[in-house]
């Protein structure tokens, strides 16, 4: 993070063992962040309002091939499913409740 005009690190929220995650979106309540990660997975974070936010390592999202893909992710209008395109052109979900189940969808043809 930098304070606007000064070329100066002020806060780094890297993690060495994290990929780069061009792709996030907020669940309607605003209390969970998902975030497309480069190493073929969807990474969660809990974002409460006024508290730090918290890694859910027991969110994590993966089936899905996106390295090297900015894919998008979202959640269902529920926030019930979790879904994502991959580099294939697929439409994957996943129950937010049970992120080892994945259910792709066949790549549209247009």
């Amino acid at each position: 993070m930098w304070e606007y005009g000064v070329p100066v690190e002020l806060k780094n929220f890297a993690d060495p063992s994290m990929q780069s995650i061009p792709a996030c979106c907020m669940n309607v309540d605003k209390q969970m962040w998902l975030g497309q990660s480069q190493d073929n997975q969807i990474v969660s974070y809990s974002s409460a309002k006024g508290e730090k936010f918290r890694f859910q390592k027991n969110k994590v999202f993966k089936g899905h091939n996106t390295a090297g893909y900015a894919c998008t992710v979202n959640f269902s209008p529920d926030s019930k499913y979790v879904l994502s395109g991959d580099s294939k052109g697929r439409c994957f979900f996943w129950e937010w409740a049970h992120p080892q189940k994945v259910r792709p969808a066949p790549p549209l043809t247009l």
